[in-house]
């Protein structure tokens, strides 16, 4: 029924898409309450944003896959929502919604900082740890994608699997709209 949900908007704006639709349909009459499970499909986009996550992880894990220095990988929203996520090893990724929240606010504020230094949008955010480094991405206008690797990895290699992933997420995305 709500196919055409409006993803990543505020609340209000869904809840008057799942009062416009039901109303257009004769299926709201005044003082009836709205099942949570309508407002949950349309919050969620129901199967459409099943299938859409399924890709960008199928995306996530064959760039695992094809970079042995590359542990795990998450793709965010840029509210700090955990879309999807792969790793080699379940520790590597604790608490998903910490690392999407987490990543969120390094790549915000670093494009902050950034375009108040005049240096304009950033490509890409890279932190080097004792153990390895994390590099996040911009996927398309509204999620991040962020890997973590060990020391071994070779950075150009890295950020150029990177690029073509989050091009490869993008396209999903996009043609989803």
């Amino acid at each position: 029924m709500f196919k055409n949900a409006i993803i990543g908007k505020p609340f209000y704006q869904v809840l008057f898409k799942i009062i416009l639709i039901k109303t257009s349909e004769g299926n709201l009459e005044m003082g009836e309450e709205i099942r949570p499970e309508e407002l949950l499909e349309a919050i969620t986009g129901g199967a459409i944003v099943g299938e859409i996550v399924e890709k960008i992880k199928e995306v996530l894990v064959e760039l695992i896959e094809n970079n042995p220095t590359i542990e795990g990988g998450i793709v965010s929203t840029l509210e700090g929502l955990p879309l999807t996520w792969h790793a080699r090893r379940p520790e590597v990724i604790k608490e998903e919604g910490r690392v999407a929240a987490a990543t969120t606010v390094v790549f915000s504020t670093s494009e902050r900082n950034s375009l108040d230094l005049g240096k304009g949008h950033i490509d890409h955010v890279i932190i080097r740890t004792e153990k390895g480094y994390i590099i996040l991405r911009l996927a398309d206008e509204d999620h991040i994608i962020g890997v973590v690797t060990n020391m071994n990895a070779k950075l150009g290699i890295v950020l150029r699997d990177l690029k073509i992933a989050a091009d490869k997420i993008r396209k999903i995305i996009e043609e989803a709209k």
